[in-house]
C-alpha cells in the first residue's frame, strides 16, 4: 500500500485502550501481507480517511453504518474498538 516510512517524515506515539489495542491486531492479523503495528495503523488512518472524505459513505463528517462496507475489523476500529 504504502512505501516504509523513514526518514525525515513526522511521527508520533500513541496509547490505545486495550479494547481498540485488540481491533488493531484483529485487523492486522486479518491483512494478507500480516503489516507491522504501525503498518497496520497507516492503513486503518488512510482507510478512515477515505471513508469519511467519500460523500456517498459520509453525512456531515459522519461515517453511515448503512454505507459503511468495510471489515468489522476496520469498523471497529472507527468505532472507538467496540466491537
Amino acid at each position: 500500500m504504502h512505501a516504509r516510512t523513514v526518514g525525515p517524515n513526522p511521527s508520533i506515539q500513541i496509547r490505545l485502550q486495550s479494547d481498540l489495542w485488540s481491533a488493531v491486531e484483529s485487523f492486522r492479523r486479518n491483512e494478507p501481507d500480516i503489516p507491522t503495528r504501525p503498518e497496520a495503523v497507516r492503513r486503518l488512518v488512510q482507510r478512515a480517511l477515505d471513508v469519511t472524505l467519500d460523500p456517498a459513505i459520509c453525512t456531515k463528517g459522519r461515517v453511515t453504518a448503512a454505507n459503511y462496507k468495510g471489515t468489522q475489523a476496520e469498523a471497529a476500529v472507527l468505532d472507538g474498538g467496540r466491537p
